[in-house]
């Protein structure tokens, strides 16, 4: 594992939940429409500055942001067991649950771009990694989620606008060899864990149904909030900057409702 995500960025893990997870956890993403968690409205502006006449969220995905914080038993608290555990193993030590993400892509939602997830953290360092296990089929036909190996390799990129897929800095945006993109075939319950400076994204869904996935995002004990990286993040105010990160420090249910970003 550790020498895949050194050459790729990415690597495959299959069965990180039973079957018995993922079905329970589809149930719980079915009851959430219409319970009294608010889905997540907006993609996150690290300035804060939304452009004028930016659709929301729901144009893309279907997002709950940290259900590991729900106390009703809609969340996800009893599922981080295994991927705490993969996620301790590449990093050497007892990571951190920095955030988690409930997704649903509909056939009628658009692209996901190509963007890495480290631009939109507040954090010190891109020490850290995802795990996002989806509880339907990933294939390229179904809006899953694909990678640019190796393009960790290159650094830190700028914030992507979302919704429009260039810097949200108004740099131009990154020439980005398409032809080398990688849908994993990933089953129900497999995982796919992740540098956060790996570009990823995901087309269209082509297919009826929808794709249901959980993100989870764990960093290693020794990095350090840094607010200037993302200000608009709602754990800003939440966290004092330059403190090491602390999951006790985890958003709360006023953050939960907050802008935040999807994958």
């Amino acid at each position: 594992m550790l020498e895949e995500l050194d050459e790729h960025g990415y690597a495959v893990i299959r069965g990180v939940l039973a079957t018995q997870q993922c079905e329970e956890l589809e149930r719980r993403v079915a009851l959430l429409f219409d319970s009294g968690h608010e889905r997540s409205r907006q993609v996150l502006y690290v300035d804060g500055q939304v452009p004028s006449e930016t659709p929301p969220l729901d144009a893309l995905m279907h997002q709950w942001l940290n259900p590991h914080r729900y106390d009703d038993g809609l969340g996800t608290s009893d599922l981080t067991e295994r991927p705490r555990a993969i996620a301790s193993a590449l990093l050497g030590a007892e990571p951190v649950l920095f955030q988690d993400l409930l997704l649903v892509k509909t056939p009628d939602q658009r692209r996901f771009p190509w963007h890495q997830d480290f631009p939109f953290w507040p954090v010190d360092r891109p020490r850290g990694v995802v795990c996002w296990i989806p509880l339907t089929l990933n294939t390229a036909e179904g809006g899953g989620l694909a990678f640019l190996p190796g393009s960790h390799r290159g650094g830190s990129m700028p914030a992507i606008d979302l919704h429009r897929g260039t810097p949200q800095d108004g740099r131009a945006a990154p020439a980005i060899g398409l032809e080398k993109a990688v849908c994993p075939s990933l089953g129900p319950g497999d995982a796919v864990f992740f540098s956060p400076l790996v570009l990823h994204g995901s087309t269209a869904r082509k297919t009826a149904g929808v794709r249901i996935a959980w993100s989870s995002i764990w960093l290693h004990p020794e990095v350090r909030w840094q607010h200037s990286r993302a200000p608009a993040h709602p754990l800003c105010n939440e966290v004092a900057d330059g403190e090491r990160v602390m999951e006790s420090l985890a958003p709360s249910t006023g953050a939960r409702r907050a802008h935040e970003r999807a994958d």
